[in-house]
């Protein structure tokens, strides 16, 4: 366990939850084999060996929402094409899910047709609706509350006109795609898995805050792992190339990503941060130069 990095991304006190809880789910849970994974994000996360289900990750964290709304997800797919759950403590935050093996990310897939493959492969059929939709919030509502949030903060006008569009935006995106399901809600590639040696099958991880929405949303986590990695050209190729894979317009897929990229930086700023415009200003730049908003 890497105390020092433990402690420089969550503090001390992390460090003594994963320290003790490692001790606790080792006996609560028979496992053994612990192998940390270098992923700082919001949880730390241990390769282990189950006694009951075998090659396992330990996920622990500090936010017992997250890991409630994990719990609620996994099981509706139960196994099909994302990751099982097997054992959960929410009250704690902690979490033991099915090992992705061999796990190869799918941004280390060196051919961007067989990135494109996958992801409109894994994308075919994945939306399902919720056993009960009351069991989750829905992203239109968390749009809308982002929206209010904005318009109160002063200093922040500029963002808040895009957010004001964006929200336009995912109206329109709703009216055209009416049917709510559970979306993933982070659909990028650390999220993305290979589970066989060849590279032929990928599972999903992670799926992230208990959302039910227009399915479109999910479409542009492609795009935003590829996005400062190429021009408009190539972004037009993968767009289209997406849109006829998914059989979903060009223009709602950039429509999608602009009011993702609103959310992410508005996100920001609820925890401290200073907004950066640099990825809405070029997710704009190509919905409003290459496609037109939904009507």
């Amino acid at each position: 366990m890497d105390k020092e990095q433990i402690i420089a991304n969550f503090g001390a006190g992390f460090y003594d939850k994963v320290r003790d809880d490692l001790n606790k789910y080792a006996d609560l849970w028979g496992l053994s084999c612990f192998e940390q994974i270098d992923n700082y994000n919001r949880n730390c996360l241990f390769k282990c060996v189950s006694d009951k289900h075998g090659l396992c990750v330990l996920k622990i964290g500090g936010d017992a929402k997250l890991a409630e709304s994990e719990c609620r997800v996994l099981p509706e797919y139960n196994g099909r094409r994302l990751c099982k759950l097997y054992e959960a403590d929410t009250a704690n935050g902690v979490l033991l899910i099915e090992r992705i093996v061999p796990g190869i990310h799918l941004q280390n897939e060196p051919d961007l047709d067989k990135r494109i493959d996958i992801f409109c492969g894994l994308l075919h059929g994945l939306h399902i609706k919720p056993a009960d939709k009351d069991n989750y919030v829905s992203y239109m509502t968390l749009v809308n509350n982002m929206t209010e949030f904005m318009s109160t903060h002063k200093g922040y006008e500029e963002l808040y006109a895009r957010m004001v569009k964006a929200q336009e935006i995912c109206r329109c995106l709703y009216e055209k795609y009416p049917n709510e399901m559970l979306l993933h809600n982070d659909l990028s590639h650390q999220n993305i898995l290979s589970s066989s040696d060849s590279g032929s099958d990928y599972r999903i991880i992670d799926p992230d805050g208990g959302v039910v929405g227009t399915t479109v949303i999910d479409v542009p986590g492609f795009i935003y792992r590829e996005y400062f990695n190429g021009n408009a050209d190539k972004m037009s190729y993968i767009t289209n190339a997406i849109s006829e894979k998914l059989n979903i317009s060009a223009r709602d897929i950039w429509c999608a990503e602009y009011v993702r990229e609103c959310m992410n930086v508005c996100y920001s700023v609820t925890y401290g941060g200073e907004p950066n415009l640099i990825i809405i200003l070029l997710a704009e730049k190509m919905m409003d130069e290459m496609f037109v908003i939904p009507s």
